[in-house]
């Protein structure tokens, strides 16, 4: 049953031309605004759905033969093709059921209409073949995004009607026969495009069809939901096939057109070849990005097949098993192609996208697409595996219960025990698919982690040590090689996660896995040794430094990301595993696998380390997490141009990640170990700022005041970065005492922060800078009391301290007579002095409460009296 046609006249149609004519093209803002109203509502109408559709399909037949009054423009066809996506996102429920499958056939005719224009009503050869054919890309082209919406609007379709439409997949792949050649040679594709246009508009609408299927913007039942996912799981294992088949002949035709490119003269045939592998080279991207959405469909190994057999189909049970075990062995086979595949995009050099490509639109990156492929196949493996090991240590719980017979404990279900017979059987099959889950898994591991220290590694040191404009050929430009630092940073990271288990037993002897680490590590740095971000951490020969720049924050940020996540899971499982092998020890145990217990082999997962093993791993860790901290310690330090203006929120986003990969690297270390670094950063910090001082004091009357200025705020600026490290790791469960003899250090750089008696109240960007010092110089000193309330004279100088910013005053002399410029400078500094007194003043509290009464002596009750009186004649506030 077709859809209800209209019931407006033509003047229906007209009238919707009309609107979107004034919408479009009209220049006068109130009428734009009335038509747009106008359409708004008359998309929400059940009469929109056949007007659309009516229009369009007219428009199919005979687009240039319309009356003026209703002829389309390629903005209306858009339209027109945008609201029938969203009204079967959102109204589905307007259309009487007997309508779906006609509305399908529908969407497919105008797809197919769109995609050979010219020849609505031939089939795709013979519309390949005309002579109007060839002269078509350009209308084509004009109508991708109408195309676009189609294609989602087919794929909300199959998951509004899953139902009925039970296999969507195998519709689409009929419906374009010119996409899938008799044969994997590739010779079909060699005499034009066509073949490739109709390759790429079927990549697109498979992977719409995926992609929305998992779409919370639909609004479908959950049970229609649940059906279409599972439609969509019956249906992977076909998508697999197409893709590796389009696979094959995609990569045979670029083997040929690369061939006669190097044979080909200069001229109109060598451009055309190049057209040709621009569209080649899409498409293996539009392949690409279809695996990454399908890829979650499949089920390596699947857990659930054959899972709970009966003494009923127990006789069936072996054919089963050696069907499965096939079926599986050419899943594994397809899906390590589909990796090497990736792999090899990964470390090629970036190709440009084709511009005349019918992929080019929305085109996504290949590098991102591969990367995306890789992490989700390696996380669908593994999965697969843990599910199978899970279910193998079940079947032995089991089985042990089934042995020792009557007299123990009765497990606790509400079904009969199966037969032993069947028990043993079910446990010898999920042992045999668990050892071929785990060797695949296994082997991706290592043909990855080959990969990221052999082929991969070049492209990745290229990207790390590119600095500027000009430098290189793995590149077009800087942007280009910040994309590509980014992606191999997720693959990296991605990567190492799922070989924590292997860090863990053999970072210490094995090769392969050090050199992950290392670059990594390098990974982590990028942001300071390739000036993403502009730390300056060193002054230049005058004082003043070259830290000038744009903001980095945000691409810094993306490279570190999924580095900092690794580094996080790394430690929780090191600190796990020293803590269980602690615990271990004191018990007089050793961890192993329980006597009579059968375990499966493990490869690269496996997840109980020998304690030696471990142990020397774990040392080795150990140091590699020193000098991630230490890095830490250098990331920290606030550029120049920050430090000088209100902190962003995307420097405040970049600087919580690095303060969280401090709290990661304590948690392994031990606070007090991580203390002890960053104190002793500290002391080589302050000795170098001496060393500075005495330079510049040798310079006697050519230090100018300006160039004193910038270099009092340049080690300010480096005060502040150890101090906030430092308040950071002594927050957390430190062990002072193990930190007393050393609290010299820090309390000396507060004293320097604190007790400087110069402050920059008419300089804003010097203002900042000394705000933030002494603010990050009062929580570490909040932090240390807990180790001084016994030392009466320490806690006599912090409160002196602590009385010197309190009184300090807001306002700088002739600020308001500036006008408008003055009065908000002037407001700004009253908002960050303010927060000087609010910090200090909760410090003091603090040093009230903490104090001892022993400590509490005569000088140090009339320093508070003194303050009392002070604060008294000062404007302070509420909260101070």
């Amino acid at each position: 049953m077709a859809l209800r046609q209209s019931s407006a006249d033509p003047g229906g149609q007209g009238d919707v031309v009309q609107m979107l004519q004034t919408l479009y093209f009209n220049t006068d803002p109130h009428a734009r605004r009335q038509a747009d109203v106008w359409l708004r509502q008359w998309q929400k109408s059940s009469d929109a759905w056949a007007l659309s559709m009516e229009m369009l399909l007219h428009y199919t037949q005979t687009p240039g033969a319309s009356p003026a009054s209703v002829r389309l423009s390629d903005e209306a066809v858009y339209f027109l093709c945008q609201t029938l996506r969203t009204k079967t996102m959102f109204d589905f429920h307007q259309l009487p059921l007997a309508s779906h499958e006609s509305l399908c056939s529908q969407v497919l005719r105008l797809l197919q209409a769109f995609s050979v224009p010219g020849a609505p009503e031939a089939s795709c050869a013979e519309a390949a073949s005309s002579p109007s054919a060839a002269s078509s890309n350009s209308q084509r082209d004009r109508h991708r995004a109408a195309v676009t919406q189609l294609s989602l609007c087919l794929a909300d379709l199959a998951l509004q009607t899953a139902d009925k439409w039970q296999n969507p997949v195998q519709v689409i792949l009929q419906a374009f026969p010119l996409a899938l050649p008799a044969s994997d040679s590739g010779s079909d594709l060699a005499t034009g495009n066509e073949h490739g246009r109709a390759i790429a508009l079927l990549l697109l609408l498979l992977k719409h069809l995926a992609e929305e299927s998992t779409s919370r913007r639909v609004m479908a039942d959950e049970t229609v939901r649940r059906r279409h996912l599972a439609n969509m799981g019956k249906a992977a294992s076909t998508v697999m096939q197409t893709l590796l088949k389009l696979r094959q002949v995609v990569r045979n035709r670029k083997q040929g057109l690369e061939e006669k490119k190097r044979l080909a003269p200069q001229g109109q045939p060598r451009a055309a070849l190049l057209d040709a592998l621009a569209l080649n080279d899409s498409l293996l991207r539009s392949i690409l990005s279809c695996w990454r959405v399908w890829l979650p469909f499949l089920q390596p190994l699947a857990a659930g097949d054959g899972e709970d057999r009966d003494g009923d189909n127990a006789g069936l049970a072996g054919c089963t098993s050696q069907l499965l075990e096939t079926s599986a062995q050419e899943q594994q086979a397809s899906l390590a192609l589909v990796f090497s595949d990736c792999l090899e995009v990964l470390a090629a050099p970036r190709q440009p996208a084709a511009s005349n490509s019918p992929a080019a639109t929305g085109d996504e990156d290949a590098n991102e697409a591969a990367a995306s492929c890789v992490l989700r196949l390696l996380k669908s493996v593994t999965a697969s595996t843990q599910e199978l090991r899970m279910r193998f240590l079940r079947l032995q719980k089991e089985a042990a219960h089934a042995q020792a017979g009557p007299g123990v404990e009765e497990l606790s279900s509400s079904f009969s025990p199966p037969a032993p017979e069947v028990l043993e059987h079910a446990l010898r099959d999920t042992e045999a698919r668990l050892k071929a889950s785990e060797s695949f898994e296994q082997q991706l591991l290592q043909e990855i982690l080959a990969r990221c220290v052999g082929a991969l590694r070049g492209r990745l040191l290229a990207a790390l040590q590119r600095s500027g404009e000009g430098e290189g050929e793995e590149f077009e430009d800087e942007f280009d090689a910040l994309q590509a630092l980014t992606t191999l940073a997720r693959v990296y990271a991605g990567v190492a996660i799922f070989l924590i288990p292997a860090l863990m037993r053999r970072t210490h002897r094995d090769a392969q896995l050090q050199e992950l680490v290392h670059l990594l590590m390098k990974i982590s740095e990028a942001p300071r040794t390739r000036r993403i971000v502009a730390h300056a951490l060193e002054a230049t020969a005058g004082g003043s430094e070259a830290d000038e720049g744009d903001e980095g924050e945000e691409e810094a940020l993306l490279v570190i990301e999924e580095p900092m996540r690794f580094w996080m899971k790394l430690a929780e499982a090191a600190h796990r595993a020293e803590t269980a092998f602690s615990a271990c020890a004191l018990r007089g145990e050793n961890k192993g696998e329980t006597p009579g217990q059968k375990a499966p082999a493990r490869g690269l997962d496996a997840e109980a380390p020998n304690p030696d093993d471990a142990g020397q791993s774990i040392e080795a860790l150990k140091e590699v997490y020193t000098h991630l901290l230490r890095e830490c310690l250098l990331q920290v330090t606030m550029p120049k141009r920050v430090a000088a203006a209100a902190l962003s929120s995307d420097y405040d986003a970049y600087r919580r990640a690095i303060l969280d990969c401090v709290e990661d690297c304590a948690l392994l270390l031990s606070p007090e170990r991580a203390s002890l670094v960053a104190i002793d950063n500290l002391q080589q910090l302050r000795r170098r700022q001496e060393e500075e001082l005495q330079r510049v004091s040798s310079l006697g009357a050519s230090l100018t005041p300006a160039v004193a200025a910038e270099l009092h705020q340049h080690q300010e600026r480096l005060l502040e970065g150890a101090l906030v490290v430092l308040a950071k790791l002594c927050s957390l469960d430190t062990d002072f005492s193990a930190l007393k003899q050393h609290l010299q250090v820090p309390l000396a750089a507060i004293s320097v922060v604190l007790g400087a008696e110069a402050f920059p109240v008419h300089s804003l960007p010097l203002l900042h800078t000394t705000i933030y010092a002494r603010v990050a110089a009062i929580d570490l000193l909040k932090e240390l009391l807990v180790p001084l309330v016994d030392d009466a004279a320490a806690l006599q100088q912090a409160l002196q301290m602590l009385v010197r910013q309190l009184l300090t005053q807001t306002a700088g002399p002739g600020a308001g007579e500036q006008g408008g410029a003055g009065n908000r400078e002037d407001e700004e500094r009253q908002a960050m002095i303010q927060t000087l007194h609010v910090n200090a003043s909760r410090a003091v509290r603090q040093l009230c409460v903490a104090a001892k009464p022993p400590a509490l002596h005569p000088p140090l009750v009339n320093e508070l009296v003194n303050l009392t009186i002070a604060l008294a004649n000062v404007k302070a506030d509420e909260d101070v």
